[in-house]
């Protein structure tokens, strides 16, 4: 998938019917002094950890996906971003503290320089990304954590698809343990996944889950990245978006 809407506001902006998926693209990459304002929308908890980064650089990243999340949490949720209360399932996967309300179900996945966001109503899902950067190890982690099918089919790509095909492969299997809630350790290689070039991402076999359960979805969202989305069911459709902090505040919910 390459193209991307730029979102408008309005009326309708912020619903999300059970038959849609919402995906956002959004840059990390942000001025130091863009980050006072942001820092508003984040947790008292988030603040904290935002401080104990080395590196100016992963600290903006980092206040530039939570900020995002929350502010687009808080546009469907028609409320403050900053008194969200978010926790964490016993794998990492994160979840609102909702009780008696619409079950809004998000992911998020961030690599390098950008960001994947996806949210939909009622519907497991969970998104990876990752910036396609050299590998001399492919073959070892192939042999280590991609499954027999996997494997064969990695050892069958031309040289030159090589790189590509190791991060389609792995982005997919990672989408799919996220959307699931599961760990990496001891499960990757308990699946397999299509992702030959030209082939459409799938979930062909899991050895505890049914596949009709899930649609994969392979992700090209710029030069130089792989990311993929797996969602349960298949009765939806997708909207993927430009994250654009100027159209982005719960404040603007008609």
């Amino acid at each position: 998938m390459t193209i991307w809407e730029i979102p408008v506001g309005g009326q309708g902006f912020w619903q999300l019917p059970p038959d849609e998926v919402h995906l956002w693209r959004l840059g990390l990459e942000l001025p130091d002094e863009a980050l006072e304002g942001l820092l508003e929308a984040l947790s008292a908890d988030e603040r904290k950890r935002s401080g104990r980064f080395r590196f100016g650089r992963e600290r903006r990243r980092y206040v530039a996906c939570r900020a995002a999340l929350r502010k687009l949490l808080g546009g469907y949720m028609q409320s403050d971003p900053a008194q969200l209360e978010l926790r964490y399932g016993r794998q990492g996967k994160p979840f609102l503290n909702l009780e008696g309300t619409w079950p809004l179900k998000f992911n998020l996945a961030h690599s390098h320089e950008l960001a994947l966001l996806a949210f939909a109503h009622g519907r497991e899902l969970g998104v990876d990304l990752e910036w396609m950067r050299p590998l001399d190890d492919a073959n070892a982690i192939a042999e280590r954590f991609f499954s027999v099918d996997e494997r064969t089919a990695f050892q069958a790509l031309e040289p030159a698809d090589r790189t590509a095909g190791f991060y389609r492969c792995w982005t997919r299997k990672e989408a799919y343990l996220k959307a699931t809630g599961g760990g990496l350790v001891g499960r990757l290689e308990h699946f397999t996944v299509q992702f030959a070039a030209g082939q459409t991402a799938a979930l062909l076999w899991a050895a505890d889950d049914d596949p009709v359960r899930w649609t994969m979805t392979g992700l090209e969202p710029a030069a130089g990245y792989a990311g993929a989305l797996v969602v349960e069911g298949y009765d939806w459709r997708l909207l993927a978006r430009d994250f654009r902090w100027d159209l982005v505040s719960h404040r603007e919910i008609p």
